[in-house]
């Protein structure tokens, strides 16, 4: 079946190539390795943290919705911005389209007031698909330290043949 999959766990075959990468990565001197290869070069593939990308905005009263919350299409289409751009970065450029959005999940709701942040990371790349994992949060102002609260989840999957393939650093 040369459909696209989108939200079905990793088969054998995955978690093997998987592991096969993380492998050579260790063989070849991990991140430094990398680093170390030239734009031109074959080298270690990318790394999740080569390809992850931030934005910060407020919510504004025209942000809301009937029920004085952020609109649910504000805070996806910042997240579908950031997604896109991190396709962009990850591509070099290169053309790319949107196959669409996997997942959307709505953990909790976002206020007028708040100050949210938007994380985007290319998180899997395979054959001509790649995907953008895009977490929200709400920052609490009054604690500085502390860590976004999680209120949106969203799975992106857009199509080329990719530059590299994308590995974690580790294997869990």
């Amino acid at each position: 079946d040369d459909k696209v999959k989108l939200s079905m766990p990793p088969t054998q075959d995955e978690m093997r190539r998987v592991h096969d990468l993380h492998k050579k990565a260790a063989a070849e001197g991990g991140i430094a390795a990398h680093r170390a290869v030239g734009p031109d070069e074959v080298g270690c593939p990318d790394e999740v943290s080569d390809h992850t990308h931030t934005s910060s905005l407020v919510v504004f009263p025209e942000h809301r919705n009937v029920h004085g919350n952020a609109f649910g299409g504000f805070v996806t289409g910042h997240a579908s911005d950031l997604a896109h751009f991190a396709a962009r970065y990850y591509t070099r450029g290169e053309p790319f389209a949107a196959i669409g959005l996997d997942e959307a999940v709505f953990l909790s709701p976002v206020k007028v007031g708040d100050c949210i942040t938007f994380t985007a990371r290319v998180v899997h790349a395979q054959d001509e698909t790649f995907r953008v994992f895009v977490t929200v949060g709400v920052l609490d102002t009054t604690a500085l330290h502390r860590l976004a609260r999680r209120s949106n989840v969203l799975r992106f999957v857009f199509a080329i043949p990719p530059a590299s393939e994308v590995a974690a650093r580790t294997v869990l």
